[in-house]
């Protein structure tokens, strides 16, 4: 049997990956597997439910600790569907052999049984803390979301992520949309301004970071982006560490963006997936190294 103290799941374009192995390889002893998937990689996996026994590449297979990322690069990069539901496929068919062996340290095991992070709970679940949010609506209704524009400017993204946030520039047009509603919800948030924080939380260690940008979406040019650590507010950590122990994670990055009318910060989402390479390198691989603690 093959055995390792970590592997390393997701798509051969993550840089984030990449970035974690090369800290787990220099910067400790512990025996290391990657396994990546994409054009120029393959693996053969074969999972005896029955007999809970994965064979990888022809090997009966197991690992101390796991570190899984959905890939979500190739798909940027193709715009086919089949990319997508092909990332999804291999992160399901791994999820189903760690679920049945809790004895795996994972930072985020909860979210393997669920389809989908709902965003919306997150939000909820600020406010539930006293974290501030921002004036938020999931809506359909271009009726109603016409009559918000009139009061202020708006963005709005996709529920269930995997596009950039984007500015609400002008009405919708309400001859175009039977019964004024489109085909279905979206997320329509109040404007808010740089800078933005990003707090990184594992399991229990805060790392935070201030952003600045010229982009709506910093994530839409990361060249023209300012990236500084900063000192996590006191305020925020046990409210921050109650949102993420009620979701259940152990692994995730918040986001923050300051809102002049109030003179805070305000809550945007939580991200159980993040990328985290450009950060690491603020902070010379201490955020990778909490990671590697927290699997090891």
């Amino acid at each position: 049997m093959k055995e390792v103290d970590i592997t390393i799941i997701g798509g051969e374009k993550d840089f984030n990956l990449l970035r974690l192995t090369s800290q787990v390889s220099n910067e400790t002893d512990l025996k290391l597997n990657l396994v990546l998937f994409g054009q120029n990689t393959c693996h053969s996996y074969h999972y005896d439910l029955n007999n809970n026994k994965l064979f990888l590449n022809g090997h009966e297979y197991h690992s101390k600790a796991v570190f899984i990322r959905t890939d979500v690069f190739k798909f940027q990069e193709s715009k086919n569907p089949k990319d997508q539901q092909s990332a999804q496929t291999w992160k399901n068919s791994f999820s189903a052999w760690l679920l049945a062996n809790p004895d795996i340290k994972l930072l985020n095991r909860k979210l393997l049984t669920q389809p989908y992070f709902n965003k919306s709970y997150s939000l909820l679940l600020a406010k539930k803390h006293q974290i501030p949010i921002p004036e938020t609506y999931v809506s359909n209704s271009t009726t109603a979301i016409n009559k918000i524009l009139d009061e202020q400017k708006l963005i709005f993204k996709p529920i269930n992520g995997g596009d950039h946030t984007q500015e609400l520039k002008k009405k919708f047009d309400e001859k175009i949309f039977k019964e004024g509603v489109s085909k279905e919800p979206q997320f329509f948030q109040e404007f808010l301004q740089y800078p933005e924080l990003r707090i990184f939380f594992v399991d229990g260690e805060f790392f935070t970071f201030k952003l600045k940008s010229n982009e709506l979406d910093h994530r839409a040019i990361q060249k023209n982006t300012d990236i500084v650590p900063e000192t996590t507010p006191e305020h925020l950590k046990d409210k921050l560490a109650k949102v993420n122990e009620e979701i259940g994670l152990k692994f995730s990055a918040s986001d923050f963006k300051y809102c002049p009318k109030t003179e805070e910060f305000k809550f945007l989402e939580i991200n159980t997936n993040p990328m985290f390479t450009s950060f690491d390198r603020n902070v010379n691989g201490e955020l990778c190294k909490a990671m590697i603690r927290a699997l090891s």
